[in-house]
């Protein structure tokens, strides 16, 4: 049995029961039906739930569609609960940060940009001593 559904919040659910599987199995997804990838950073699980009964499959659906809406990456609008996912922070290490936020700046980026991307003010970059 392999079953997903996805909600409003931008997460969804995996169910599966298999010969290779633990039992019933749930997976936290961040997405939708058409691109979606397990979640392993949401408060209620850090990995795929095995061994599970209905009772408590129920519920953890339950805790997924209450789950608050996840910010978008500024980057790449990529679901994620940070300003910025951690594969475009990686790739922007050396990217200079706001002064009033120390965030990045909006798209291109600074100095093309001298908008905050967290406040949406004008801002100067901050320098580290």
């Amino acid at each position: 049995m392999s079953y997903r559904e996805f909600y409003e919040n931008g997460y969804g659910v995996s169910i599966i029961s298999s010969e290779f599987s633990y039992g019933l199995e749930l997976a936290v997804l961040r997405g939708n039906a058409k691109n979606a990838e397990i979640c392993y950073d949401t408060p209620i699980t850090g990995d795929v739930c095995g061994h599970l009964d209905s009772e408590t499959l129920a519920d953890i659906i339950k805790d997924v569609k209450a789950l608050p809406m996840p910010n978008h990456c500024i980057e790449c609008d990529k679901p994620c609960f940070d300003i910025i996912c951690d594969d475009c922070k990686e790739k922007d290490d050396d990217e200079s940060l706001s002064n009033c936020c120390t965030a990045p700046f909006t798209e291109p980026g600074w100095p093309d940009s001298d908008f905050c991307s967290q406040c949406h003010e004008h801002a100067g970059v901050d320098i580290d001593e």
